[in-house]
Formats: C-alpha cells, sequence, structure tokens
C-alpha cells in the first residue's frame, strides 16, 4: 500500500508541469523544479537499500564460552531452531535476535545480541526464558516479516521526512505512517505474546515472569550505573570491572529499591500504547499466569555461564572506545576505589583552601562555618561563579565531610564506597559516615560543644587538620561513547546503507535532465515568448 502510495504521489507531482505543458502551452519553472525535487525525495525514500549489518559488540566464540553456547543449544533444540550464525556481547539489558545482511531478504543471516548487564542480572533459568522467548521469534518467522516490516517503517517516516517542507506534500505520508505504525505495532505486540507464551511453555512461566520484571528494573538501573559510577572512572582513565560494579550497584539498598520503585511503575500501566512494540508488562505477566511454572530451575546468575570474564569486558570496551583510547585506560577493582578515586579526589578538592584549617583539630570543625566570607572567596576564584543563599548549606556541608574524610585517612583510617552510596570510613571496629557525621554540623542543627564531645568520645577530636595535602594528578580522557542499546526483535537500528551519494546525484540529474526535455519538447518552442513563460518571466 505504501509503495502504491508513493508512486501515486511521484506520477501525480510528474505530472503536474507536462498537464501544464500541453493544457496551458507554458510551465513556470518554479512549479517545474518543485515538483521534480518533491518527486525525488519521495523516490529516494523508497529507494532499495541493501542491509549492511554492522555488529553491535564483540562476537562471543563457542570454543571459548562453551558453557554458554551449550546452554543457547538446548534452547534452540527445544523450540526446534538452527542456532545464529553470530553470537555478540553487548552492553545493555536486552536480549535479541535477527536476521540481517544481504539485499532484498536474500543473503541474510541469524545474529543474537546478549547484554553482560543482562546476564549479570537474571538467573540461569531467566536467561533460558529470555533465550526461549527471542528463538520463539525465529520460529513464528517474525524475523523474518520484522526485517520487511522494519525496512518499510523506515521507508515511511524517510518519506514522511523528505517531505515534511511542505504540508501538503507530507500530509498523505504521515497520516500512513500512523496508521502503518499502529497497525504493526499491533502485530508486534501479538508476536511478544506468542513468544512469552512458547517460552513459558518451554521453561516455566516463573522464569519468564521473574526475569520480565528484572529486566524492566534493571535497565534503567544500569543506565544509572553507567552514568553515576562508570563514566566518572572513564574519565579519570580507569577501566572497571563492568559486571562486578553492575552486581554491586543493583545490591545496593538504595538501589534496590530504586529498581522495585522502576518495577512498581511498569505495572501500573495496565495497557499498552497503541504506537508500543510490546505489551504492558502487567499484560504480559498475566498472560502467561496460567502455564507451570517450571521446574529444577537453575538459580546460578546467568553470568556464571561467561568464561575469562576479564577478557571480555576489556573486549567490549575495545570495541566501544577504539584500541587507541583502550590503551590509555588503566583496569580498575571497585576494591580500589577508595585510594585510588575517593582520596585523591577530597585531597583535590580541599587543597585550595588549606590555609583555613591552619592551627585548627577535628574538635574545631564547626568554627570553619564561621569562615563563610573566606571561603566563598575562594570558591568565587576557582568557579567564577557565587554562592547562593540557598547553596551554602551543601557546599559547607559538602566541604567539611571531605575534611573529615581526608584527614581520618591520614591517620590510618580506610575509605571505602558502597555503589550508589556515600562513602564510609573504617578503623578496626569503628565505622564513620563522614557526610553524615558532618551534615548535623553544617546545616546548624548541632552545637560546637555537642560535636567536640562527639569526636572526643571516638577518639579524633585531637587530630590535626593541617597535615600533608597532595592531590593526586589524573588526566581526564575524553569518552567517546556511552552504552549502545541494542535493538529489539524485529525492531533493528536503521544501519542499511544508502546508495552512494555520487550515484543518487548521477540519477537525479539524468531523470531531471531527460525529464525536462521532455517537458521542452511538449512545449515545442518556436518562438521567445515560450521561452520566457517557460522561464517564469513572460
Amino acid at each position: 500500500g505504501f509503495y502504491l502510495l508513493a508512486v501515486a504521489v511521484v506520477l501525480l507531482l510528474l505530472y503536474i508541469p507536462y498537464g501544464m505543458a500541453v493544457y496551458a502551452n507554458r510551465v513556470d519553472v518554479r512549479i517545474l523544479l518543485g515538483c521534480f525535487a518533491g518527486a525525488v525525495a519521495v523516490l529516494s525514500a523508497i529507494w532499495p537499500r541493501r542491509d549492511v549489518f554492522v555488529p553491535p559488540g564483540p562476537a562471543l566464540a563457542e570454543a571459548s564460552q562453551p558453557t554458554l553456547f551449550r546452554n543457547i543449544r538446548q534452547v534452540a533444540a527445544l523450540t526446534d531452531q538452527a542456532m545464529p550464525t553470530e553470537v555478540y556481547l553487548v552492553g545493555d539489558v536486552n536480549a535479541f535476535v535477527a536476521q540481517r545482511g544481504g539485499l532484498l531478504g536474500l543473503g541474510s543471516k541469524r545474529v543474537m545480541g546478549l547484554g553482560l548487564p543482562l546476564l549479570q542480572a537474571l538467573s540461569v533459568a531467566e536467561l533460558d526464558a529470555v533465550l526461549a522467548h527471542e528463538f520463539a521469534h525465529y520460529a513464528g518467522g517474525d524475523t523474518r516479516f520484522g526485517r520487511w516490516i522494519y525496512r518499510l517503517r523506515h521507508a515511511v517516516i524517510r518519506a514522511a521526512a523528505n517531505t515534511r517542507e511542505s504540508r501538503i506534500l507530507s500530509a498523505p505520508f504521515i497520516g500512513y505512517a500512523r496508521l502503518f505504525l499502529r497497525i504493526t505495532n499491533g502485530i508486534s505486540r501479538q508476536q511478544e505474546f506468542a513468544a512469552d507464551a512458547l517460552a513459558a511453555t518451554l521453561v516455566g512461566s516463573r522464569p519468564l515472569q521473574t526475569g520480565l520484571k528484572k529486566i524492566n528494573g534493571a535497565a534503567p538501573a544500569f543506565q544509572a550505573y553507567w552514568q553515576a559510577e562508570v563514566m566518572p572512572l572513564l574519565q579519570l582513565g580507569y577501566r572497571p570491572d563492568l559486571a562486578d560494579g553492575f552486581a554491586r550497584f543493583m545490591a545496593g539498598e538504595q538501589n534496590n529499591t530504586a529498581m522495585t520503585q522502576a518495577v512498581n511503575a511498569r505495572l501500573q500501566q495496565q495497557v499498552a500504547d497503541p504506537y508500543d512494540t510490546h505489551p504492558a508488562l502487567p499484560e504480559r505477566l498475566a498472560a502467561v499466569a496460567h502455564l507451570a511454572p517450571g521446574d529444577q530451575l537453575n538459580e546460578q546468575p546467568a553470568v556464571t555461564l561467561l568464561q575469562e570474564l576479564p577478557r571480555l569486558e576489556a573486549a567490549w570496551f575495545q570495541f566501544i572506545f577504539g584500541a587507541a583510547q583502550m590503551s590509555q585506560l588503566t583496569p580498575f577493582s571497585w576494591d580500589e576505589i577508595g585510594v585510588r578515586v575517593l582520596v585523591p579526589r577530597w585531597a583535590g578538592a580541599i587543597q585550595p583552601y588549606g590555609h583555613l584549617l591552619q592551627g585548627l583539630t577535628i574538635a574545631d570543625l564547626p568554627r570553619l562555618r564561621q569562615q563563610r566570607n573566606s571561603f566563598a572567596t575562594i570558591y568565587r576564584q576557582r568557579t567564577n561563579l557565587g554562592i547562593a543563599e540557598k547553596d551554602w548549606p551543601a557546599l559547607i556541608h559538602r566541604f567539611l565531610g571531605t575534611v573529615l574524610a581526608y584527614i581520618l585517612v591520614q591517620h590510618g583510617w580506610q575509605a571505602h564506597k558502597n555503589m550508589g552510596e556515600t562513602p564510609h570510613l573504617t578503623s578496626g571496629n569503628q565505622v564513620i559516615q563522614p557526610f553524615e557525621f558532618v551534615a548535623a554540623v553544617a546545616q546548624g542543627q548541632m552545637s560546637a560543644q555537642s560535636w567536640q564531645e562527639s569526636v572526643s568520645e571516638l577518639g579524633i577530636g585531637s587530630l590535626s587538620l593541617t597535615g600533608p595535602i597532595e592531590a593526586t594528578h589524573v588526566a581526564e580522557l575524553p569518552v567517546v561513547a556511552t552504552s549502545p542499546a541494542p535493538p529489539e526483535a524485529g525492531n533493528q537500528p536503521d544501519t542499511a546503507a544508502p546508495p552512494a551519494s555520487a550515484n543518487i546525484i548521477s540519477l537525479a540529474m539524468m531523470f531531471g535532465l531527460l525529464y525536462i526535455g521532455v517537458v521542452i519538447l511538449t512545449l515545442g518552442l518556436s518562438n521567445a515568448g515560450t521561452v520566457m513563460a517557460l522561464a517564469g518571466l513572460g
């Protein structure tokens, strides 16, 4: 239907100048060029494009990952499907299958993507349910159908985009796009229901249901983990343990609560939007609730199926950032965050204000609140910003906590940080959360006397604030990419290579000259007046 609409629009655009030449014996050049440009825009949108598949991550080899591939083969056998030609490690809480490459469906291959954070978030049984769901897309022919839908969807979108300068010309394509998306996305949702049903039947409804819930909680958690924890380390030149860090992040009390809230929010959406490609979470859970829950489920973390995890993570980082930048990133364990990140950062933060600490001890920390003007002057010089009244409590809170943390580290305390939580310090059996500890002082809720009594009981009140402050310099490296979002089955990224620009221009020029020649011949130019009419000057 869409291609018939597009061809009809092209023919109409080409006929308008021709009809003017035949019936009015004149053509306005502006109309001629406008109609021709519109026809080219529509034709370029529907022009066949070769599907050039761009790998979404490093390829996994069965020889080096026998346990994972054994699991994949078992699920493939359950669904009576052939193995994918390639399996890729991707950096998102997702799994996908597709048929990519080739021209017009010929020469394509089966590919699968498995997210490293997905493997960290799910159990083996839940991963099996996800794999069964993906193989069900193969079994149902969804990847073949989805391939055409995907290509047609982008042709529709390109047609609407290419004609957006003309409200009249774009109107039929925008209307068609809306209708097309509602229909095809409705079909996509039914395919998801069918894939869920097959997966729950073969593996069990319980691992599918728990896996779906975990995915809906872990997906936003991974984005938060990447932005808040991983990116800052990459900018400092460190390459952290990705999977281990994500496991720690999810285990944090605050983060776990946030994940639960994310799942609950999804559970509140009872019905999917007409333009959604997937059903709402409650719809998916309810659709398989009547099926057997499954038995003898493997509750081991799915990430244990991977071998040589550090090597895989290094390969993934190199795929994302390239070999040159990868060589500048130092491997980093999350257990080292105190020594290698926190302490140098604290030192750098308080170094400019060192003279304000002269002659003071930890017991005197509340007195720093009285140094507001001096603190504000230095802060303004360093940042070119003043301190608004509403921002002062937070700044002094951060500064006092940083001073306390750094001085304690200089006296043998160990710095630690759990994912998503503020740092804490330990010395033997003693534990101090420096930023929480000074909160009452920073906000003026604790008197100097009460503070002195508290720090004296901890045996730290007499420690001097004038110890050596050495800020470790760490060169910042530009981060060139974030974790790519892998595609879903039947909804692949637009990696189809367009025709070479030179070829498009040549074809357009040849077609344009031929078309204009036909119009001119139709006019039968026999006098200068007609020439002026053609030029729009008559």
